[in-house]
């Protein structure tokens, strides 16, 4: 598992309410938890059809049954990511994220992976510029194997960035190493 459960289960808990009758309410603990399970998603589909998947659900939420009033069984939606206050989103940064790879044989560690709220969203793979061999393009192709021995950790992703230490590129997990573009600043430097 790639997620961390247990920040996205506060995060959870902390940006959903719903309002019945005038009275807002928390999430029942059973959809807290189907929400997550709802984004560990199967690979059945492939990687990118996946990632489409987990990026409707984190764009738009997904809707859950509550009991309110009397019985009565309503729909709300619940969001994963408050969009609209990013300050009320949990972010982390980890360096060298072990995750087991798909055959259980080995762990792979990609250099850093940020996450919001407990998600990851962007993988960043690193080259030290003193190695003369490390190139960009040696980055890249770490992120290609990352994908095929770990690709749950893709299913989520937002974009990639790699590095040689001097020049800094993203690109979605789809792109080929031609579509990865300069990372540059707000002033374009």
């Amino acid at each position: 598992r790639v997620l961390l459960r247990d920040v996205l289960r506060g995060q959870l808990r902390k940006l959903n309410r719903y309002t019945y009758g005038g009275v807002e309410n928390e999430f029942s603990a059973v959809n807290i938890e189907h929400a997550m399970d709802d984004l560990e998603i199967p690979l059945t589909d492939g990687l990118v059809r996946t990632s489409e998947k987990i990026y409707d659900a984190l764009m738009l939420g997904k809707s859950y049954p509550e009991t309110v009033g009397e019985g009565r069984l309503l729909n709300f939606n619940l969001k994963y990511i408050d969009w609209e206050d990013p300050t009320q989103n949990l972010y982390h940064v980890t360096e060298e994220f072990a995750v087991e790879s798909a055959d259980g044989q080995h762990d792979a560690r990609p250099d850093i992976v940020l996450f919001v709220n407990g998600i990851p969203l962007v993988v960043i793979e690193l080259k030290n510029a003193a190695d003369e061999n490390a190139t960009i393009n040696s980055a890249f192709k770490q992120i290609e194997t990352y994908k095929s021995i770990i690709p749950t950790l893709f299913t989520y992703n937002s974009f990639v960035v790699i590095s040689d230490g001097l020049e800094a590129k993203a690109g979605s997990i789809s792109a080929g190493f031609s579509r990865f573009m300069a990372w540059k600043s707000a002033d374009g430097k």
